[in-house]
């Protein structure tokens, strides 16, 4: 048999031999119960006083401190959690996945993953606290599998012959009874703890057997099932002892599936049937142990499927809850209800909190309830959900990361964790850095957009306009968002639209020129606009193309031709002419343009060919995992571009076009803190954060290094005088905290005033002062997804 073990920290991250020196950090952004309503089982730990909850449709193994109510988070290592076994002793927990044929062993002191163990088809268990074992069977015939607690080393395997579903110890004889779901002869198998071995099998249901409860005090043992023979549900009855028959209680009752749960205060058993007939109510059997006699039959209200029964442990009240009831119901009696907990909807999970006498009931609505046992009332409800990261955008101006999730926008905190989240605001648009402002919207939404001031860090402006794939102007004070082929030109002073315009398509825009290029419009062509008056100045028929960059440095517009994706045109931006066509070894779906290396990438679902725009040739063709590429952006300190998509994470040295790092992890959002040389992805509720070394990890030398943009002389920082979009735009020096030292203009700037240290200067479109200038380039991904790009970094030295 395969045993695995694995570390405590397990992580998604799966990454070349490299990635232990790229990721550095993982935020897990959510402390909530997130997915926790879909939990069948729940557990308490009276050591720790915590609550688990987990369920055959959960990935996640849940956390909850029932002393504060605080969510203590998940822990993500197996799915389908069938069990939760607590092991007082060694301060265990087993948790089985029957599903999965996986078990994993938390340390209950810690809540830390201890070991997971392969092919254990378990569904259920039992702990003997006598012995200090796990007894855990179900799934399929090879039996039940006993691991020695605290040590946690499977000691053996002991073979049945049906697939069990219920396992239970008796502390007085030290067996194990399994119940097999076929019935008949070998309706329950009877395990000797001490040798490990088969002892016998117990006759029951002929047909189908459901589940097992022991009443030690009695010592007696009961098992749920249906009799072909006699077409009736029966509860069976043995002496746990001399394991002989005592008596069986017939129940006018046709069971599918059902629980038997013993109250050991009243020493009445309860047993949930689920009818067979759909037009049939549910009914719960109660039973006098006593007296083994049937005491009532309780129906409840149609459609309503019994689920979960927890007892009071305190006074012996007992609850019944399931699907299609929006209160759970309250046993004070045997034989009646006599009373309902209202609002708690339907309920997938229940447990009892001995410590603080509470029921825990995980409802499907929107929360965990808290019912005190004194009163049945509830007295507190834990709000939970799963916070997905659709999108992240790293702004310059005080070196903030902002984080949108389902649950709204939120600012990540200098501890890595969002403070507060700020519902019903949308995904970001845009940013305009003159005045600091977040554009957020629906991509997909009819009207409304937010204007956000990153200052005041607060909504400002709420203007009634469509949003879409959004372009900043910021020479122009505009921003087009364009949406179902529509394009609305916006000003950003104004906060209003000036005008829409039909069919241009997607947009791109070339400073040189201060043109814009549409594509993937209503006609097939490419579409020439003078961004100045907003009119087309030049059609190009049948040359619908669905991806296009500018290349601002050579003054050219690239472009795929979409019948033919092997094809590269190139566009003068002069004439407006095609003056090339370049050929590409495979089709491609997406074009990124380097400024650095002033290299074309061509994005296909496995390959990434890198094209120098001066030769106009293909230097070399990359294989790569990130299919279905969203997000990209260029690390221009380090020459590296990083890809994000469904597939995964992959670096591309930009120098010699080589992939130096490869991450199975799907990149639902990238951005890149351009101030400390951070990546930022994420996937699901966890951000992931890289640390790009500045010299490359297995990597070439390279030949082709470049002079560096900035250097010092004499208290002299020179810049050259092309070192921004425009030539007179200034650039911002910040120190190493992000704070702006002083604004530098091209040429020889004073720096003598300066303490020496390591600084970075920030080119003119990151400047989030007044003034500055921002390039947008258009890639995979819109507006302020794409990140900055041309930081780099000065040492000042006396």
């Amino acid at each position: 048999m395969r045993r695995t073990v694995l570390a405590a920290a397990i992580c998604l991250l799966v990454a070349t031999a490299a990635s232990g020196q790229w990721l550095e950090k993982t935020i897990r952004l959510s402390d909530s119960i997130y997915r926790v309503r879909h939990s069948g089982v729940v557990l308490h730990n009276p050591t720790t006083n915590r609550m688990y909850f987990a369920g055959s449709d959960a990935k996640w193994v849940q956390i909850l401190d029932a002393s504060t109510r605080e969510k203590l988070g998940c822990i993500d290592a197996v799915e389908n959690v069938s069990d939760l076994i607590l092991c007082p002793g060694p301060q265990r927990i087993y948790c089985p996945s029957w599903n999965e044929e996986q078990l994993l062993v938390l340390d209950s002191r810690n809540d830390s993953v201890l070991h997971v163990f392969d092919d254990i088809p378990a569904y259920t268990g039992a702990y003997n606290s006598l012995m200090n074992k796990v007894y855990v069977a179900g799934g399929r015939p090879d039996g039940v599998f006993v691991f020695r607690a605290g040590v946690d080393t499977l000691i053996a395997e002991i073979e049945v012959d049906e697939e069990t579903f219920s396992v239970v110890w008796d502390s007085v004889h030290n067996r194990v009874f399994v119940v097999q779901e076929d019935g008949g002869e070998l309706a329950i198998a009877v395990i000797d703890c001490e040798a490990d071995t088969l002892l016998t099998y117990l006759s029951g249901p002929d047909d189908r057997a459901v589940d097992l409860a022991l009443h030690k005090e009695l010592g007696k043992l009961y098992c749920l099932g249906y009799s072909d023979l006699r077409a009736q549900t029966e509860v069976w009855v043995y002496d746990a002892g001399s394991l002989v028959t005592l008596d069986t209680i017939a129940l006018p009752i046709d069971v599918e599936t059902g629980q038997l749960v013993l109250n050991p205060l009243t020493d009445y058993l309860y047993a949930a049937i689920m009818d067979n007939l759909d037009d049939a109510d549910d009914t719960l059997a109660v039973i006098n142990c006593l007296t083994d006699s049937l005491v009532a039959l309780v129906e409840f209200p149609s459609d309503c499927e019994i689920d979960r029964i927890c007892v009071n442990e305190t006074d012996g009240r007992v609850y019944v809850c399931g699907c299609d009831m929006d209160s759970v119901a309250v046993l004070a009696v045997p034989d009646s209800i006599t009373n309902w907990i209202p609002g708690t909807g339907e309920v997938s999970g229940i447990g009892w909190n001995s410590t603080d006498n509470e029921a825990y009931l995980v409802s499907h609505s929107d929360s965990v309830l808290v019912v005190e046992g004194a009163t049945d009332s509830i007295v507190a409800r834990i709000g939970y959900s799963e916070v997905l990261v659709s999108s992240m955008f790293w702004n310059p101006a005080g070196n903030k990361l902002y984080v949108w999730s389902n649950e709204g926008l939120g600012l990540l905190g200098a501890n890595g964790s969002v403070e507060q989240w700020l519902p019903d605001l949308g995904l970001p648009v845009a940013h305009w850095p003159e005045l600091n402002r977040l554009y957020l919207g629906s991509v997909w939404g009819a009207t409304g957009m937010s204007v956000y001031d990153c200052n005041l860090d607060s909504v400002v402006k709420v203007v009634e306009t469509p949003t879409g794939k959004a372009l900043v102007v910021p020479e122009l004070h505009k921003m087009y968002m364009t949406r179902q082929n529509v394009t609305y030109i916006y000003d950003l002073y104004l906060d209003s639209v000036i005008s829409e315009k039909s069919g241009w398509g997607e947009l791109a825009y070339n400073p040189r020129n201060g043109l814009l290029y549409g594509h993937g419009g209503s006609h097939s062509s490419i579409t020439i606009i003078d961004s100045r008056e907003d009119t087309i100045i030049k059609w190009l028929w049948n040359n619908k193309s669905p991806s296009l960059v500018v290349n601002s440095v050579d003054n050219e517009v690239y472009f795929l031709q979409h019948y033919r994706q092997d094809l590269v045109h190139v566009l003068d931006g002069a004439t407006h002419g095609v003056v090339d066509t370049i050929v590409l070894p495979a089709p491609a779906t997406q074009l990124l343009w380097l400024e650095g290396p002033n290299k074309l990438y061509c994005i296909a679902d496995t390959v990434i060919m890198a094209v120098d725009c001066a030769s106009r040739r293909c230097l070399r063709t990359m294989r790569h995992n990130a299919w279905g590429v969203r997000q990209w952006y260029v690390n221009e300190r380090n020459d590296k571009l990083w890809l994000g998509g469904s597939g995964g994470l992959v670096v591309v040295n930009c120098r010699w076009d080589s992939i130096v790092a490869s991450f199975d992890l799907p990149s639902g959002a990238l951005t890149w803190n351009a101030i400390e040389n951070r990546t930022y992805t994420a996937e699901r509720n966890r951000i992931y954060v890289f640390r790009d070394a500045m010299t490359g990890i297995q990597e070439m030398p390279n030949v082709e290094v470049r002079m560096p943009n900035a250097t010092i002389l004499r208290g002299v920082l020179r810049l050259p005088e092309a070192s921004g979009v425009g030539r007179h735009a200034s650039s911002v020096l910040l120190d190493i905290t992000g704070r702006k030292v002083m604004d530098l203009h091209p040429g020889a700037n004073d720096i003598r005033h300066v303490a020496p240290g390591v600084y970075f200067v920030v080119p003119p479109h990151l400047n989030p002062l007044p003034g500055g200038e921002r390039r947008k380039e258009r890639g995979p991904a819109s507006g302020v997804e794409r990140g900055a790009s041309c930081v780099r970094k000065v040492v000042i030295q006396r």
